[in-house]
């Protein structure tokens, strides 16, 4: 009978521990009701949505908050795993719901802190934003370095983009299928030497695209069905052109070819 009674009570012990350990998130009692899987998002924090003028956004009477997951790169630095939506508090969602959410924060900046529980934002990981249909303008910081692959593909109300110049890794498909791109904007100087495989493909409201001199691969597809595309401008210093890289585009005229162009592949300028 005490064995029974020990048993019972140890068991009893055990579960009290986990619900305990279930309510806590960061130091804190309380958990976030925009954050349920921990597994998800090891270190989260919501953040004053704000737009490029650095006015606070709300809807209506209520202020919109961007959230966001994010893991410790070292002791000064993070990486953003994931971003979500104040209304969904998830990453996915049906074509209803999407539908009517963009409805309800159009037009929606997002602005990508440059810092997260007291560290530096580094890096976005990959797949962070993919589809997040709300997002029409996003402003990334200054201190980025890195961003992942697909990080913020199939955002397909997004219409402009400015890369900072402190970015040197683009990851495959970065803005893949971001259907309503207008705009990319590289910076003047920049550390970034390499467009990768997809990462403007269907991006199909681009008319213009500007290959500043530091860049020295644009891999295969980089630009691939961009069918809206007129002007093609590439600069001296470019190097290397991939298979399809600037396939399906609608080029008013076909560009001269910079001299330090040492590889073209198949398929280009059709």
């Amino acid at each position: 009978m005490m064995k029974k009674s020990f048993a019972l009570l140890l068991a009893l012990l055990m579960i009290l521990s986990a619900l305990a350990a279930c309510g806590k998130k960061n130091g804190s009692g309380k958990k976030s009701d925009l954050q349920t899987d921990d597994s998800v998002a090891p270190t989260f924090e919501r953040i004053e949505s704000k737009d490029e003028n650095g006015k606070v956004q709300t809807a209506g009477s209520d202020v919109i908050y961007d959230c966001y997951s994010f893991e410790s790169v070292d002791s000064e630095s993070v990486m953003i795993t994931a971003f979500y939506s104040q209304t969904k508090g998830k990453t996915t969602a049906t074509d209803a719901e999407n539908q009517s959410y963009v409805r309800y924060l159009e037009p929606h900046t997002v602005c990508v802190p440059q810092t997260l529980a007291g560290k530096t934002v580094v890096k976005i990981d990959a797949g962070a934003f993919r589809q997040h249909t709300e997002i029409s303008r996003l402003v990334l910081p200054e201190t980025l370095t890195a961003i992942g692959q697909y990080a913020f593909a199939e955002c397909s109300n997004l219409w402009d983009v400015t890369l900072p110049a402190a970015v040197a890794e683009l990851g495959m498909g970065v803005f893949y299928k971001c259907t309503r791109m207008a705009e990319v904007n590289f910076a003047p100087r920049s550390a970034l030497s390499v467009i990768p495989q997809s990462a403007f493909q269907g991006c199909e409201e681009l008319t213009e695209i500007h290959i500043p001199g530091y860049i020295k691969t644009v891999e295969k597809g980089a630009f691939l069905n961009c069918t809206s595309v007129e002007t093609l401008i590439l600069e001296e210093g470019l190097e290397t052109i991939g298979d399809q890289a600037f396939q399906n585009l609608n080029l008013a005229e076909i560009p001269a070819l910079p001299s330090t162009v040492k590889s073209v592949g198949v398929l280009n300028f059709e």
